[in-house]
């Protein structure tokens, strides 16, 4: 294992402010954001009544008025209406900051040192660090201990320089998005709102260890979070598949002997062959190890299952 660097883009950075901001933000986000940690930092999910993902993000609780929310790939303008749905008399505002941020993601060996040099104090697990208006947390990019460091274009750039010298040091390297995806496929980390979105439920995507807390009480869509653990019963689950046909659409949909099976959601690149990521409907899993998956367009199987996507 070496050391790894991506520069990217959040799709939203946004801050959230007011009296009633903490508990306001309790009761719509699926994790707990009265933990007593200090300068917690945890990743989540905005839910719909009927316990559907309609977006994810970290949150950085600054204080109990003043919060830091940070995704990948949900949009800014998405989550300030989602978050904003049912404000009634509650004194919340929200800053958009997307467009003046920018990120830099490290993992991989040496990735305490690595921070250290680059003068950021190493957050400890659920906790946010900072140097000036640079905010460090543990991402979710791979199986390895990662950091993301977010902040202002013009304070993340000189950084960005020292994080690259650092790495080529170290005999790591830069890597693009698709080998990014790769990483995160490997980790099981589904990518939101691509592969688990508005249709999906994050137990279909199980996430409901990472991203759903049983513990914090009322939140939106926590009643059918609460019954789904205690009876279970979702029908479909995501599963990395090997795609032999390349250049295939996403979302496509998939068959199993001519019937529908589910949807293969996106797909990537991996040296000889593309890797991709697909909904399937549980009852279809074991027919389609034994006959393979193909599309609307081509009848003959060129999608394989290779393994669920539980950790």
């Amino acid at each position: 294992m070496s050391t790894f660097l991506h520069k990217f883009q959040p799709k939203a950075v946004l801050r959230v402010t007011g009296e009633d901001a903490g508990d306001y933000l309790q009761s719509q986000y699926s994790s707990d954001l009265k933990a007593t940690q200090e300068n917690l930092a945890t990743y989540g999910l905005w839910l719909s009544r009927k316990g559907k993902v309609e977006g994810d993000g970290f949150v950085l609780r600054r204080s109990d008025e003043d919060f830091l929310i940070v995704s990948y790939l949900c949009p800014g303008e998405v989550l300030r209406e989602k978050i904003l749905a049912n404000v009634v008399a509650d004194e919340v505002e929200i800053e958009d900051r997307t467009l003046q941020c920018s990120g830099i993601s490290v993992w991989g060996e040496e990735i305490t040192d690595l921070l250290e040099k680059l003068g950021m104090p190493c957050p400890r697990k659920s906790a946010w660090t900072n140097r000036g208006e640079i905010h460090a947390f543990e991402g979710r990019r791979s199986r390895n201990t990662g950091f993301d460091l977010v902040g202002p274009i013009e304070k993340i750039a000189p950084l960005l320089d020292e994080a690259r010298a650092l790495v080529a040091e170290q005999g790591g390297r830069e890597l693009d998005g698709n080998e990014v995806h790769l990483a995160r496929i490997d980790a099981r980390i589904p990518s939101i709102p691509d592969e688990i979105g508005p249709n999906d439920l994050p137990q279909e995507g199980f996430l409901e260890k990472d991203a759903v807390s049983f513990e914090k009480g009322c939140f939106l869509g926590q009643e059918v979070m609460a019954r789904l653990r205690s009876l279970g019963g979702v029908q479909r689950k995501l599963w990395v598949v090997e795609c032999r046909e390349k250049g295939l659409s996403t979302p496509s949909e998939l068959f199993v002997e001519g019937k529908f099976a589910g949807t293969l959601k996106t797909r990537y690149s991996n040296e000889d062959k593309e890797i991709g990521v697909a909904m399937m409907r549980i009852k279809k899993t074991e027919s389609s190890v034994l006959y393979g998956i193909s599309t609307k367009e081509n009848t003959t199987p060129s999608i394989f299952l290779l393994h669920e996507f539980k950790s």
